[in-house]
């Protein structure tokens, strides 16, 4: 078993393209398609660095000055923002404000997945909210040779972790992830049925 060093460099090549491509559509960095492909390569690696960075260094900031940063992150957003569509809950803005997370001056809200617990249940809750999380993919993972749905759902919710590098939200695709398996359970009781 194990993967070969030409799998995982065409892994690399293809997430690295995806990410570059992203860079530029979406204009995350100063380049652009006109530019060389040096100062678009450079540009994008300078760019995933900041964000990947970015997250512990800022939330060792807030942890060092926590009057710095008003923290309006929650890890039950997602739950407010479901009841927000009924009317039931108003969700704060999921933006942080922005700090300088480098020498340069350059400024940063990316505070990692920690912060939308830290600030409003404290140790014990990154710890239980981190455990519950840990609990719910592993029961999708255990299962998931029994049915379809669980390979995908276990899936979603790595995806989400690590996606909450680049989202300002926890288990940002909660809803979502719902609605999957809503539908997902009812094709398969009705294929099952058939």
């Amino acid at each position: 078993g194990g993967f070969s060093g030409r799998a995982i460099t065409m892994f690399v090549a293809i997430f690295s393209a995806i990410l570059i491509v992203g860079n530029l559509l979406v204009s995350k960095i100063g380049a652009t398609v006109d530019d060389s492909l040096t100062e678009i390569l450079g540009q994008s690696l300078r760019s995933f660095f900041d964000y990947a960075l970015q997250g512990p260094i800022l939330f060792s900031l807030y942890l060092d000055r926590p009057s710095a940063i008003t923290s309006s992150w929650d890890a039950l957003s997602a739950v407010c923002y479901m009841m927000e569509k009924a009317g039931l809950c108003k969700a704060e803005t999921p933006h942080q404000e922005f700090m300088v997370f480098a020498d340069n001056g350059a400024y940063g809200n990316v505070y990692s997945i920690f912060f939308s617990m830290a600030p409003k249940y404290g140790v014990l809750g990154v710890v239980f909210f981190s455990f519950l999380y840990g609990l719910w993919a592993s029961f999708h993972v255990k299962r998931q040779a029994r049915a379809p749905i669980h390979l995908f759902a276990a899936a979603l919710l790595f995806a989400a972790i690590v996606l909450s590098l680049f989202s300002d939200r926890f288990l940002p695709g909660l809803y979502f992830f719902l609605k999957f398996l809503l539908i997902s359970t009812v094709v398969m009781r009705v294929f099952r049925k058939k």
